[in-house]
């Protein structure tokens, strides 16, 4: 054999070795990516220019893979983890309080996948300020009220202030911990049932609820046959022209709450229900169209029930600031119509924990002492 085919030979034996090696090194790396082969990145005396060359190419190529792999993964787990939090659940979540932990925390659900069904109207939220204008200067805002207690929800006051306000001994401290340990006090009148049931529920529809829940809910009230209307003071709303207006503007506002980022909507949920001042920038409609819409619809639920004939005061639902003498009835209704566990406590001298549809995960707790209602809520201990 000539010299130049045995160099001919040892070319291509080289050559194919370093197929060889290159191909078992990006096998090892598959296997174990903390092992890598180095490649020389300078020429050595033996070494041809072109095969310094063809090593560096290999060793970019190499180094491009790696990268291109390390951002698959990296797009992999991220959108792993969107797919995790949007769909992240755990039954009996509740209260949700900023800057404080709690022993029943929201699920969290991503809010893209609704679509609203309310636009934005101004010439409809000016119709409705003049109507709940009247309305509040005609009720609450007849009432000298000291300026601490005009919001219609407070903060949220532990359990030794519960248990303060309540002059609760150490047997029914045992039997209210263990339902609640803090409360919020709502502004005392004759809405105050409806205060703490729907500050509550709106709660769950803002927090618990998934996308497709919050939506069957928005089209089951927009479907069925039920009024918005409300008496008050020898005056009354009781056109059906208003109530559509009012009604609207009510879901225009839920959905506007709904589309606040997650870590926000509680605070802004507790500030606008809270608000009393009626303005035209909707400052204060929470809290009136909430009530009238709860009102509203225990009656339609007891119209649509068999206790229609056994609640002989069914027309006090329709009254402003006028309590049902058998609310009971009312709340058995209602927790069995929207699906909510309502655990009522009776806070006398003995304490009575009453509870109602106690299969269904989300939770409403009603403190009640002769005449008003406040809310049980809990916070997580430390």
């Amino acid at each position: 054999m000539s010299n130049r085919q045995k160099q001919n030979v040892d070319q291509l034996l080289y050559e194919d070795q370093i197929k060889f090696d290159n191909k078992n090194a990006l096998l090892r790396n598959k296997e174990s990516p903390k092992k890598n082969f180095n490649y020389n990145l300078s020429p050595q005396n033996d070494q041809k220019p072109e095969l310094y060359n063809l090593e560096s190419k290999l060793q970019q190529s190499t180094i491009k893979i790696k990268q291109i792999k390390q951002i698959k993964l990296s797009f992999i787990d991220n959108n792993i983890y969107e797919q995790l939090k949007s769909t992240y659940t755990e039954d009996n979540k509740q209260n949700e309080i900023p800057n404080k932990k709690t022993d029943i925390e929201p699920i969290k659900h991503e809010t893209k996948g609704y679509i609203r069904q309310i636009k934005q109207d101004k010439n409809r939220r000016l119709k409705v300020f003049k109507h709940l204008k009247d309305l509040y200067n005609n009720t609450s805002g007849l009432r000298n009220v000291e300026e601490q207690y005009k919001n219609y929800v407070r903060e949220i006051e532990d359990k030794a202030a519960l248990d303060k306000n309540y002059s609760l001994n150490l047997k029914n401290k045992k039997i209210v911990g263990e339902v609640c340990n803090a409360y919020i006090q709502v502004r005392g009148d004759g809405n105050c049932f409806y205060t703490a049931f729907g500050f509550q529920f709106l709660y769950h529809l803002l927090f618990s609820y998934s996308d497709q829940e919050f939506a069957e809910f928005i089209h089951r009230i927009q479907n069925q046959k039920m009024r918005f209307r409300i008496q008050y003071i020898k005056q009354q709303i009781d056109d059906q022209s208003i109530e559509k207006d009012l009604f609207e503007e009510f879901i225009y506002i839920l959905e506007e709450l709904r589309s606040i980022e997650m870590e926000n909507r509680f605070m802004k949920l507790k500030e606008e229900f809270a608000k009393w001042q009626i303005n035209e920038n909707g400052d204060g409609f929470l809290y009136c169209l909430q009530t009238l819409f709860f009102r509203n619809l225990s009656y339609y639920f007891l119209e649509q029930s068999d206790f229609k004939d056994v609640v002989l005061d069914k027309e006090n639902l329709l009254i402003w600031e006028e309590e049902c003498n058998t609310n009971e009835v009312i709340i058995n209704l209602l927790a069995e119509q929207l699906k909510i566990h309502i655990k009522l406590l009776f806070l006398e001298n003995e304490v009575i924990l009453r509870e109602y549809e106690q299969h269904n995960k989300n939770i409403i707790i009603l403190l009640i002492k002769p005449g008003h209602y406040n809310i049980g809520w809990n916070l997580k201990q430390q």
